[in-house]
């Protein structure tokens, strides 16, 4: 019989590339299948088949000699001999229709099965026992047609068999896999069995639901018997990618299933993992899907049925080829770009920020600022272009030569119906321009990011940061202090902090547990509630953000008044250099910064004079909570008492001190009340209770007794008034801890910003003059 030489990728593309036909003396089997469908056409052959009309003796003759004929010309072209039939080795029909779909790089249509199907069973059901010994090799080839054709419904061609799937299967694999999916749809397939007629092909009693022949995702063992091919794919693929293999111990890919064995208490399916369906693995049928199932996920009836006659979704279906390439080409060019911008002296750390778009810390202001300042040449640009022109067109052709080069199809790495197409995607990649965009959106990135940290830079001038920050801290302090209290029985509903002077309480023994409950939570000698803790706390999440903006306030002086911002000018700035420095040099200053504009002078000066007071206020507060733990670290009372400058620990305390007196308050100004007959009273349920005649400061007295009210619940108010004072400061959006690579000292290298809060608790002011008058309301048996 004559050979012929099996087409390998090459050849189609290289062919198809010639001329954009296929030459039938070159790749002659979709001739054989062409002239065979054409016949069958003619006969009709499958409508006998599907509607089960007889078929005459006449059209049984000429679909018999069609299919004869047909088989006999394949068995030729794959070298098939006399002795291989009497030996009944089996006809390889998975390389034949793999073939087939390699040389026309299209999928076979559903109907060229169908025809061939129809065929292949007229010939089992009228020729069997008749032709078996007068015919014997066309009558094995055609049967053996026939139980191939029953088995492969979908993919026929085996396009998909041995590609790895796309990231939404793999998802929806493992979804099926570790979400118990198995289960819940053998027992929806064990209840619609119950109305059909048994399938012979079904592994429904192997506990997996599908058909033998389905198309399936399989995760493999690479350890396993039989996986060598697969092992080697792999670390070629990695060797490509620049990777170790060593840690990869499976893979997860497309299969076919053969059959399903029990082995040890165990279920494996036989699953062909390779096109031309030469050897299977025994894979367990919890690490297999059904790929009917998955693309059930499509949410669409008729792709679930057809998937497999779709060649743009089945590419959906399978992972770009390309993928780990184009990663390796945008690995070179960032390589590349190191280099240029790395010549001219900016650290590789910032390179990377820019180019994920990460937001940078002030701890970069300079780098960054270098970057976009630096100016590449021309000739730089193209001469690296250039270089990375050549590496591009040698990976390719590297590439492409180790996915289409002479092989035996055995393990594919393309989606052969598209092959072309994708393969001149990446043919007509133009490395040089697409470098020079590559570097453009690199020196645009740094642009942006550079105008983002310049508004905060400004922001941080016109105290605008400080202005958001003072909002930030209160609301932590308030929300941290309340949350604390509340587990501990604190009962915030027996008097109201803003009208507890005009309103009564709800409740004095209330008022009097909470007050209780305050005054030991504030008591030095104790620590009954874990208040300690509460302060550690916030000392963690606040002083990190006082640091930073410590720094970027030091960074914007440096470079205002000296021009620099070299980190170790940064770190070490003097303020009272700084403070000397700019009275004298004011004026020259103010005209470098804002020209003759007077009003823009003075307020420049006012801002970076500000901005020196803060940073001087901001390392104040930190030597005093630094004291305090030194104190506490001795044995020393851990309770602060209120300064002029309050670190954080006085700040939370100082909370506490405001809420006891408060309650201090309330109860001078309502718990006589409940004792007085003609005044207010606690009821049973311990709520106050107001009967008789209330006190509206007219009673006695008239105008002169409401001016003794109103000057009274002034200077109560005024006894409780605490003016937080806050220095404002937002929290930084980089974070200087997690910055690496800095020659900053360690104590700069801290995360956001914080505030200060200095409590002034006013004198009391008329005191005596209280008591007086509330000497004079008890006698007269009424209220304030």
């Amino acid at each position: 019989m004559a050979s012929t030489r099996v087409p390998s990728i090459r050849d189609i593309i290289l062919q198809r590339e010639k001329d954009n036909v296929l030459v039938e003396e070159q790749f002659p089997l979709p001739r054989v299948f062409a002239e065979c469908e054409k016949l069958l056409e003619e006969e009709d052959a499958a409508s006998f088949v599907e509607s089960g009309k007889r078929v005459s003796v006449k059209l049984k003759k000429k679909i018999t000699s069609t299919l004869e004929r047909f088989v006999m010309e394949v068995a030729m072209l794959c070298n098939m001999a006399d002795v291989d039939f009497q030996e009944k080795k089996p006809m390889p029909w998975a390389r034949i229709f793999h073939e087939l779909m390699v040389c026309t790089q299209k999928l076979i249509a559903s109907s060229t099965r169908t025809l061939l199907l129809g065929a292949a069973h007229i010939y089992k059901e009228a020729y069997l026992e008749k032709k078996a010994s007068k015919r014997a090799m066309q009558s094995y080839a055609a049967l053996s047609l026939h139980s191939w054709l029953d088995l492969h419904r979908l993919d026929v061609g085996n396009a998909i068999i041995g590609l790895t799937p796309s990231a939404d299967m793999l998802k929806w694999f493992t979804e099926w896999v570790e979400g118990g999916k198995l289960k819940e749809e053998l027992r929806v397939r064990a209840a619609a069995a119950a109305q059909k007629p048994p399938d012979t092909q079904a592994l429904d009693p192997f506990g997996f639901p599908a058909r033998r022949g389905d198309v399936v995702v399989a995760r493999v063992d690479l350890t396993q018997k039989g996986a060598g091919d697969l092992r080697k794919r792999v670390q070629a693929s990695t060797v490509l990618q620049g990777e170790a293999s060593t840690d990869i111990t499976t893979i997860t890919i497309y299969g076919r299933v053969k059959d399903a064995v029990e082995f040890n208490h165990r279920t494996f399916l036989q699953v062909w993992v390779s096109p031309l369906e030469q050897s299977e693995l025994a894979i367990p049928v919890t690490e297999c899907a059904p790929v009917n199932q998955l693309v059930k996920h499509l949410n669409n009836v008729l792709v679930e049925r057809s998937w497999g006659e779709d060649r743009l979704l089945m590419r959906r279906l399978i992972q770009d080829p390309f993928t780990h390439f184009k990663k390796q080409i945008a690995h070179e060019e960032m390589r590349v770009i190191e280099g240029l911008f790395g010549e001219k002296g900016v650290p590789r750390e910032v390179m990377g920020l820019v180019e994920r778009g990460e937001m940078m810390s002030f701890l970069h202001y300079n780098a960054l600022e270098a970057v976009v300042a630096l100016t590449i040449s021309i000739d730089d640009l193209q001469a690296k272009a250039h270089e990375m022109d050549q590496w591009g067109k040698s990976q390719v052709e590297g590439l492409i030569k180790d996915l289409t080069g002479e092989r035996d199809h055995a393990a594919q790495r393309l989606f052969m119906p598209t092959a072309a197409e994708d393969l001149d995607q990446i043919n007509t990649i133009s490395f040089a321009e697409q470098f020079k965009e590559r570097v453009q959106r690199f020196s645009n990135r740094a642009q942006v990011e550079f105008l983002r940290m310049k508004t905060e830079k400004s922001k941080v001038l016109d105290g605008h940061m400080k202005n958001q920050l003072s909002r930030w801290w209160v609301s932590i302090i308030e929300v941290q202090c309340e949350m604390f209290l509340m587990p501990l029985g604190y009962d915030q509903s027996v008097c109201d902090a803003d009208t507890y002077i005009d309103q009564p309480p709800t409740s004095i023994s209330g008022v009097k547990k909470n007050l209780s409950l305050i005054q030991r939570i504030i008591d030095p000698k104790d620590n009954e509630f874990g208040e300690d803790k509460l302060v550690q706390e916030l000392k963690e999440e606040v002083y990190p953000v006082i640091q930073e903006f410590i720094y970027k306030a030091q960074l914007v002086v440096c470079e205002e008044l000296y021009g620099s911002v070299r980190t170790e000018d940064i770190a070490g700035l003097d303020l009272e250099k700084a403070e000397a420095y700019l009275g004298q040099h004011r004026e020259e200053l103010e005209r470098s910064k804002v020209g003759e504009d007077a009003e823009e002078a003075r307020r420049w000066y006012l801002a970076i004079s500000g901005l020196i007071k803060d940073i001087e206020y901001l390392r104040v507060m930190k030597e005093l909570e630094e004291e305090a733990d030194l104190n506490q670290g001795s044995g020393k009372s851990s309770k602060l008492s209120l300064q002029n400058a309050v670190p954080v620990s006085g700040i939370v305390m100082g909370y506490f001190y405001r809420i006891e007196n408060m309650l201090k308050t309330v109860l001078e100004l309502w718990e006589h009340r409940s004792m007085s007959p003609n005044g207010q009273g606690e009821g049973e349920d311990g709520h106050l209770r107001m009967h008789g005649t209330e006190s509206t400061g007219r009673e006695e007295g008239g105008e002169e007794a409401e001016k003794r009210k109103k000057r009274k619940s002034l200077n109560m108010k005024k006894r409780m008034s605490m003016n937080m004072k806050m220095l404002p400061f937002q929290k930084l959006r980089g974070d200087i801890a997690h910055v690496e690579g800095t020659a900053v000292p360690e104590e700069h290298k801290v995360q956001p910003p914080p505030l200060v809060v200095e409590v002034v608790v006013e004198e009391e002011r008329g005191r005596e003059e209280e008591e007086e008058e509330r000497g004079r309301d008890m006698k007269r048996g009424g209220g304030i």
